[in-house]
């Protein structure tokens, strides 16, 4: 399939197949069901010519209506448009020509005298030419003809609104109208020699103007200024369009009608209703004006002849009509916002009330917990409680807690972790603003070697331990290390350098980069290496020990092992190998084995040998004489092996770390001869020659991938698949995603970067880590998503802040600097819950939260303090609301209820203040201090009547303080 004369590219089109002989069949070849993307498809400036490419001026000029538009044009379904890089998608079910003519992107300018003026000489050339077909009919009212236009669709323009398409249906034309006369028409005979009924443009336009005007009004019921005076519009009706089939009856046109009698069609005219007479103040006349066909019978002497008659009813029959106002007859008023003088009474369908146990759903089962319906009432989410338990209903009425489970953990595990965690909290910045804490990793190569010393001492320490411990800590400790081999500083480079920064490294740093991953290439096959090897003594086979030693590395030693066996000449070969695969020594290896290819010797050499010499030579893969001598040098290496076989033997000694695995990535991923770089979790130890691109790859490759392009994706390196078997676990996947952020990588999106510290923070909690769960929640960019995140972590784990856990809330309230308004409102929920008013108004002031606060005090506290007679907690409270204005002015219904107890606190107070130093006082500076006192308490008798009583407590409190003012006012 030639694609370069198939397919061509233009620009804002695309063409396939332009030659229509050439064409297949629909669903052959290319033309098939498709989606295509045009780019770069920006409209035009009409001033200078130049591209438009902003979005925001695209958007204004509503420039995607006119791609749907232009996909609509072409028989194709629009997808969407983008306007950051112009790209047009749309989708068709064959190929053909796609594209956007200029001509899509112009709007019409014509202004509304031009529309009139075009109007009226489409209309008097449709006369000249229909002069000798049309049929002419004498009206009844004037005695004069009107003319049958056999016009199409003549189009009437009405400035800014839809064209209305007057159409010759059920035989009928389009009639001209002279509004000079209240919208009489203008007749137009046979006979007449030339003369046509000539349309007034400003006749015409004024007609369009009113009749704009009265549809407007009629529609939003306004008032129209008709001949000068004001005229209300009745309210408006819906335009209901029913449709009516066309009759195939010859004999019969509109409304039944018959030709013998005679028919006028038109907009107006004969006996028909006048145009602009008094019935137009009507929605339903004006609706019909506009839109409807009309009929009258008229009389007539010459009713049209056979042939004019079957092509008016061929017209009538493909052409059906359509009427706006017979539908009116269904037509229900609906409420308008207008406020009626008896309003509706509902009655609602659904009422809440106490159901008898004895018919209640829970008859039988009144000691399980309650329905679905009682958790969390009229919440459709489940919520989750402290380490995550939820109900779970099995039907019947019966209801489970469930908890979800992960991987456990073991001890050490979590002491590990809270290691981890520590080391990344020591290096974090803080940023306190306005909207909270928020932590970030420092920028700096330092955070990187403090992560890989707190790795390897963990190893260090726990060396004696058992082989399952070990294998975690090293593998831990291996990825760890190869972040070090990457990133870490160079001699050539400072102390505190982050590498990569500018993207360009000398020759000499690349070479020590490339030394410092042979490295860590070395530590890590080198257990498998040393497997081999001894599985090679064990069977007595040297060539297989040599293989072992060079897998692991260890060319001098592979050399002496072939010079102890006596073999020299090999030994010298292979003291050359890693030269390159365009080394002297590597092409006459290569020339040596193409010649015993074509003699066939091949197949008396050992295969151990000719791997041999095909490392020497740099082919990973040699094709033999037949198939059953093929060689392969990395059969049976698991990926990391494969790799380091890549790095030392076959590519050149000066290849780059990308340049290697670039080299790898081409050997596992087109044409499979090495092992694919699967997790360890799930690595078969001689490796994998399958592609699985859809499977997982180990988080060290995507590490060595990231080095190598920067551009790789951190969602597809740090999810937990490429590392563990339990999806659940983020440990590894969030503490090397802050070491790639401190050195200048970042995820796609602050979503991704956001889901990860979420994912992370709940497995902390489901783990009984909630404290350490808000760090990490508090990385969080996202302002509020942050807030409401530690909120409810706050909220389902307080209830664990007991005496033993007291050190958790003040290392929350010092470390992490979180608001004490965020652990005040989680505090609140549980002194709700535990029915604690006292403790739930304290919080809630905390939480300068003062509405809420104000509630709680007034309902539940102030009743009570006042019938015990201890007002002191309550006098706090109600000062603390009362100490700032702007806090006043959050709290409704602050003057009726909160304040005039504050005034009855602060009165009575004053008074027993007096009354305590009645003795020690003067008569006169006494009586002073009454006369003071005296309008305060007049002030609080008027305002107890206006204290909220809903209950018989804080009826009972208001009786007492009237009973107390009353006292007041007789002292």
């Amino acid at each position: 399939m030639n694609l370069d004369e198939i397919v061509f590219f233009r620009h804002k089109e695309v063409i396939v197949y332009p030659e229509d002989d050439v064409k297949p069949e629909l669903g052959e070849g290319l033309n098939k069901r498709a989606q295509i993307t045009l780019d770069k498809v920006w409209p035009t400036d009409k001033n200078d010519s130049s591209l438009i490419k902003s979005p925001e001026k695209i958007r204004s000029m509503n420039f995607e209506d006119k791609l749907i538009r232009a996909s609509t044009r072409l028989g194709a379904k629009f997808i969407e448009y983008r306007p950051e890089t112009g790209s047009w998608v749309f989708r068709v079910e064959h190929f053909s020509k796609y594209g956007l003519d200029d001509s899509d992107e112009e709007e019409p300018a014509l202004d509304n005298s031009k529309k009139m003026k075009t109007l009226h000489l489409e209309k008097r050339g449709l006369l000249d030419s229909a002069a000798g077909t049309t049929t002419g009919l004498s009206t009844s009212t004037t005695g004069q003809s009107i003319s049958l236009l056999e016009a199409r669709h003549p189009i009437i323009t009405l400035d800014n609104q839809r064209n209305i398409e007057l159409t010759e249906s059920d035989g009928g034309g389009g009639a001209l109208l002279d509004n000079n006369k209240g919208g009489t028409s203008v007749p137009s005979s046979e006979g007449e020699d030339g003369d046509r009924a000539d349309i007034e443009m400003n006749d015409i336009s004024s007609v369009m103007k009113q009749q704009t005007t009265l549809l407007r009004s009629a529609l939003f019921s306004e008032c129209v200024d008709i001949d000068g005076e004001l005229t209300d519009m009745p309210a408006p009706k819906p335009v209901i369009l029913q449709h009516r089939n066309t009759t195939n009856n010859q004999n019969t046109l509109l409304g039944g009608s018959k030709y013998d009698g005679g028919v006028s069609i038109g907009l107006g005219g004969g006996n028909t209703t006048s145009l602009l007479g008094d019935s137009m103040l009507n929605t339903t006349s004006l609706l019909r004006s506009h839109y409807s066909i009309q009929t009258t019978t008229t009389e007539d002497n010459n009713p049209p002849g056979p042939n004019e008659s079957q092509n008016v009813l061929k017209k009538s029959q493909r052409l059906p009509t359509y009427s706006l106002t017979s539908g009116y007859d269904k037509f229900t008023q609906l409420q308008n916002s207008v406020i009626q003088d008896e309003p509706a009474v509902v009655t609602p369908q659904y009422v809440d009330t106490e159901v008898a146990l004895q018919s209640s759903f829970l008859k039988k089962r009144f000691q399980q917990f309650a329905d679905a319906g009682l958790f969390q009432n009229k919440k459709f989410r489940v919520g989750f409680g402290p380490g995550w338990k939820h109900v779970e209903t099995l039907g019947s009425g019966y209801l489970n807690m469930v908890e979800l489970e992960n991987a456990g953990l073991e001890e050490w595990e979590l002491d590990s972790l809270q290691s981890w965690l520590q080391v990344a909290l020591d290096n974090s910045d803080l940023e306190i603003s306005e909207d909270g804490p928020l932590f970030s990793p420092i920028h700096s190569i330092q955070t990187l070697q403090n992560h890989f010393m707190e790795a390897n001492s963990q190893l260090q320490e726990n060396e004696e331990e058992n082989d399952g411990k070990i294998e975690k800590l090293w593998e831990t400790k291996h990825t760890w290390s190869l972040i070090m081999a990457l990133w870490n500083t160079l001699d050539s480079q400072g102390d505190d350098e982050v590498p990569n920064a500018s993207g360009i490294e000398s020759h000499a740093d690349t070479m020590q980069r490339r030394l410092d991953f042979s490295g860590w290439l070395e530590e890590g096959v080198r257990a498998s290496a040393r497997q081999a090897v001894n599985k090679a003594r064990e069977n007595s086979d040297n060539l297989a020990k040599v293989h072992g030693l060079l897998d692991g590395g260890d060319v001098e030693s592979a050399c002496a092992a072939l010079q102890e066996s006596g073999d020299h000449r090999a030994a010298l070969l292979v003291s050359q190998v890693g030269s390159g695969p365009n080394s002297s020594t590597s092409r006459l290896v290569q020339h040596q084995m193409n010649r015993w290819k074509e003699v066939q010797a091949d197949r008396f050499i050992t295969p151990d040998r000719l791997k041999l010499f095909s490392l020497v030579a740099g082919q990973p893969v040699q094709n033999g004489s037949s198939e059953a001598v093929t060689t392969n040098t990395l059969t049976g290496l698991d990926w990391q092996r494969s790799l380091s076989q890549h790095l030392w033997y076959l590519a050149s000694p000066l290849a780059s770390v990308p340049d290697t695995l670039a080299m790898y990535e081409q050997a596992w991923r087109l044409q499979p001869y090495c092992a694919r770089p699967q997790p360890k979790y799930s690595e078969d130890p001689e490796g994998c020659l399958d592609d699985g691109l859809d499977s997982s790859l180990d988080i060290k490759y995507h590490i060595i991938k990231l080095y190598s392009d920067r551009s790789h994706s951190l969602e597809s390196t740090l999810t937990p698949a490429s590392h563990t078997s339990d999806p659940l676990d983020f440990r590894t996947s969030w503490f090397i995603y802050r070491i790639l952020e401190s050195l200048g990588y970042k995820m796609s999106s602050v979503a991704s970067h956001d889901k990860l510290c979420l994912e992370f923070a709940s497995q902390l909690e489901k783990l009984g880590l909630w404290h350490w769960a808000v760090f990490v929640l508090l990385h969080i960019q996202d302002t509020g998503m942050r807030k409401q995140s530690v909120e409810r972590v706050l909220g389902s784990s307080v209830a664990n802040l007991d005496d033993t856990n007291q050190h958790r809330e003040q290392w929350i309230l010092e470390t992490l600097r979180v608001p004490v308004p965020w652990l005040a409102k989680a505090k609140a929920v549980l002194a709700r819950v535990q029915g604690n008013h006292e403790e739930l108004a304290q919080q809630l002031l905390k939480a300068e939260d003062w509405s809420e606060a104000h509630k709680v005090i007034v309902e539940e506290l102030a009743p009570s303090a006042i019938l015990s007679q201890d007002p002191q907690s309550l006098l706090a409270f109600l000062q603390q609301l009362s100490s700032e204005e702007e806090i006043i002015q959050q709290i409704p219904g602050w003057d009726t209820e909160g304040k005039i107890y504050l005034e009855f606190l602060s009165v009575g107070s004053a008074v027993d203040k007096v009354l305590q130093n009645n003795s020690d006082m003067d008569p006169n500076i006494l009586r002073y201090e009454f006369e003071r006192l005296k309008p305060l308490v007049t002030n609080l008798c008027r305002s107890i009547g206006n204290l909220p009583v809903n209950t018989s407590k804080q009826r009972l409190a208001q009786s007492e303080i009237a009973k107390q003012a009353a006292h007041y006012m007789r002292a």
